[in-house]
């Protein structure tokens, strides 16, 4: 697990290639905050590419680990065009919630942002496990917290942002959410996490 976060770094808080400071100088995904409030924001993310991949039948910290190995290997030149790319921030994962709860089972897909410099012809993948893909534009609901993540962490931190989006009345996507950790686990301090819910038909 610990080969898996020295990577994990940061996304959020206004339009900007470089990223909001909790992006540390890394390349975030370019969004824009529509909404603010104690609990949340509401961000409108431009569209953008991604390498994937998707891990079936572990725990989500196991998850992490493989899903890293794999995708640290394209960007160290596992792919078509042998270029070693920059890593970028964060590594989000794809958690499933049927019935409306987190981690349901254990199937995951988690990805690396394709660097500014890619987006246009992202380098194609070595590894039938690894894959290239468009994140749409989107409307999100996100709320971030602090300290060392685990599944427990975001777990709480994703029902009480459900609590809230479901208390106000506004319409969110339940059967997934994105459980978003930034630092690597050297990082002690100023630590950056986030759970984003999807607004509908996204």
């Amino acid at each position: 697990m610990y080969k898996l976060i020295v990577v994990l770094a940061i996304a959020s808080s206004a339009i900007a290639a470089s990223g909001p400071p909790f992006c540390k100088g890394n390349e975030c995904p370019a969004f824009k905050v529509l909404n603010s409030t104690n609990s949340y924001e509401t961000r409108l993310y431009n569209q953008s590419m991604w390498a994937r991949t998707i891990v079936n039948g572990l725990d989500f910290d196991k998850a992490q680990s493989e899903s890293f190995s794999r995708l640290f290997s394209y960007i160290s030149g596992a792919n078509e065009q042998k270029k070693t790319i920059e890593m970028t921030t964060p590594v989000p994962a794809r958690v499933n919630r049927v019935g409306g709860t987190p981690f349901s089972n254990n199937t995951f897909e988690i990805g690396f942002m394709v660097p500014f410099e890619f987006q246009n012809n992202p380098p194609k993948p070595s590894a039938a496990n690894v894959y290239i893909a468009i994140e749409p534009e989107h409307v999100a609901f996100v709320a971030a917290f602090g300290g060392f993540a685990d599944q427990s962490k975001y777990t709480a931190a994703s029902v009480e942002l459900a609590k809230v989006l479901d208390a106000t009345g506004v319409p969110y996507q339940q059967d997934f959410m994105i459980a978003a950790g930034y630092d690597s686990p050297y990082t002690i301090l100023n630590r950056h996490n986030e759970v984003h819910f999807y607004a509908p038909s996204q």
